[in-house]
C-alpha cells in the first residue's frame, strides 16, 4: 500500500514532452517563469504536464510521499473516492492540466467529442479544451473557428490546396486572453505563446494541417484527415475570447466558459479566500504571484506555475495573498 497523506494538497511532478513547435531550452517560458530547473534530455519544452492519471506510464509522480517512485495513477487506484470523492471513474481523473510553450507554428488540429470518437473506433474519448495565454509574443497568432460559413466541401477543397488556414478566424493573442474550444473546433497557433490548458482527459488529437514541415527523422507528421473530417463542426463560428483582466476588475472570482466535464474559475486574490470541495476533488493552478495555502492540517507555500490537487477528503482550502501583488490562480472542478 502506497503510503500518502490524503488530508492535505497532492504535489505532483511535471511531465515534460518535446515537439517539433516546442520552445528550445534557452527560449522556454515555462522555465524561466516559473523559474524551474532545465529536465535532463530534452532540447526543446513543447508541454509541461502537471496534472495527468491516464495510465501507468503518462501519470504525474507524487512529490509528498516516502515512496518516490509513487505516482497519482497508483493512488487513484488505491483510494478512489477519497481522492475524486463522487466525480470520475475509479482510476482516471477526467481532466488534464498543462502548459504550452509554443514556439513554432502549432498544427491545424481538431478534437473529437465522444460520440464520434466512439464512433471511430477509439472509445469515448473526445476532448473539449480551455486555453488561458500567459505571455505572448507580437507575432503571436491563433486560429479558433471558422470565420464564415462553411461546408464540409469547403473545407476539404481548403485541404487539398493547402488554404484551410484562411478559412479560419485569425486572432492576435494577449494575455489574459481564454479561448474555449468545444469539441470539432478547428484550431491553430504560431510565434512563441505561454498557455496554461486545462481539458478533457484525453489524447485525441486529428492533425489536419502541419505547414509543410520536417519533422523530427527526417520524415513530415502524419495527417489524420479523414478522421479529421468526421470530427469537425462545420458550424463551429469564431471562438472569440474573454479577457481575464478586465479594467474594472482587480480580485475576485470569474467563471470562464468550458465545457461538460469541468468547471473553470479564474482567481485574483487580494486578501483570504476559502474554497470547500463539496465532496470532489479540486485543482489550483498558480499562474502568478505566491499563495499560503492551508486546510485543517497542513500549511504551506505555492508559487508561480505550481499546479496541485486538493482531494475531495479535505473539507476546505484557505488561499492567502503572499506579497504586495495580487496572486492569480485558476479553481478546476468536475461537473
Amino acid at each position: 500500500m502506497i503510503s500518502v497523506q490524503l488530508q492535505q494538497p497532492l504535489l505532483l511532478e511535471p511531465l515534460y514532452f518535446s515537439y517539433v513547435w516546442g520552445a528550445p531550452i534557452e527560449e522556454s517560458w515555462v522555465i524561466s517563469r516559473f523559474g524551474r530547473q532545465t529536465p535532463p534530455g530534452l532540447d526543446r519544452i513543447a508541454e509541461s504536464w502537471e496534472i495527468v492519471a491516464l495510465d501507468a506510464e503518462l501519470s504525474n509522480k507524487l512529490l509528498n510521499t516516502q515512496e518516490p517512485a509513487s505516482t497519482l495513477y497508483e493512488v487513484l487506484l488505491h483510494n478512489p473516492r477519497t481522492i475524486l470523492g463522487t466525480s470520475g471513474s475509479l482510476t482516471k481523473l477526467p481532466i488534464i492540466v498543462k502548459y504550452l510553450d509554443v514556439f513554432e507554428r502549432l498544427s491545424v488540429q481538431v478534437h473529437p467529442d465522444d460520440a464520434t470518437a466512439e464512433r471511430l473506433g477509439f472509445g469515448p474519448s473526445g476532448k473539449s479544451e480551455v486555453w488561458v495565454v500567459l505571455d505572448a509574443d507580437p507575432n503571436a497568432r491563433i486560429w479558433a473557428g471558422f470565420a464564415k460559413q462553411v461546408s464540409r466541401a469547403d473545407v476539404e477543397e481548403a485541404i487539398r490546396s493547402g488554404e484551410l488556414v484562411s478559412l479560419l478566424q485569425e486572432y492576435t493573442p494577449r494575455p489574459g486572453d481564454c479561448y474555449f474550444f468545444p469539441p470539432g473546433t478547428v484550431h491553430a497557433a504560431q510565434g512563441h505563446l505561454l498557455i496554461a490548458e486545462v481539458q478533457d482527459a484525453s489524447q485525441l488529437t486529428f492533425r489536419i494541417f502541419d505547414w509543410n514541415r520536417i519533422g523530427t527523422g527526417g520524415r513530415p507528421r502524419p495527417l489524420h484527415i479523414a478522421e479529421a473530417l468526421e470530427a469537425i463542426d462545420y458550424r463551429q463560428g469564431p471562438i472569440r475570447p474573454v479577457s481575464l483582466y478586465d479594467e474594472k476588475r482587480t480580485s475576485g472570482a470569474l467563471r470562464l466558459p468550458s465545457g461538460p466535464k469541468f468547471i473553470l474559475v479564474h482567481w485574483r486574490i487580494e486578501s483570504p479566500v476559502t474554497l470547500t470541495s463539496e465532496g470532489r476533488f479540486l485543482v489550483i493552478s498558480l499562474l502568478e504571484g505566491k499563495l499560503r495555502v492551508s486546510g485543517g492540517s497542513f500549511e504551506m507555500t505555492a508559487g508561480p506555475g505550481q499546479t496541485f490537487l486538493i482531494p475531495a477528503s479535505v473539507s476546505s482550502v484557505s488561499l492567502s495573498p503572499i506579497g504586495g501583488t495580487a496572486p492569480a490562480c485558476l479553481e478546476i472542478r468536475p461537473r
